[in-house]
């Protein structure tokens, strides 16, 4: 799904990632960005019942020098770039769903 200024308000307000959620079937998405608009956005969408969660990086404007101002406005995740973001996520569902294999199947 894509969606640009065009076709809604601009953030801070949630109504994009919202949309965009809701046409994608995502309860849960994580939102990349790299400003303190990015981090507001989502708590707003949070406020409105999605599970949102925000990683801002630090490849945007202010680079490295960002992370203690994005730790001290209260951001969940910090990372370098967008590729430490999907390489988190890869690994993560890779150890979910290994543990969900070793369990075996719910209800027996």
């Amino acid at each position: 799904a894509v969606l640009t200024h065009d076709d809604g308000v601009r953030k801070p307000d949630p109504w994009g990632l919202l949309e965009v959620s809701s046409r994608l079937g995502a309860s849960k998405p994580v939102y990349v960005g790299d400003t303190v608009d990015d981090l507001e956005m989502v708590r707003r969408a949070r406020g409105r019942g999605l599970g949102a969660i925000c990683a801002l990086v630090l490849s945007g404007h202010g680079g490295e020098g960002n992370i203690n101002f994005f730790r001290e406005i209260g951001a969940e995740w910090v990372a370098r770039d967008v590729n430490e973001v999907l390489r988190v996520i890869i690994e993560e569902r890779r150890s979910t769903k290994g543990a969900e294999e070793r369990e075996g199947p719910k209800g027996n």
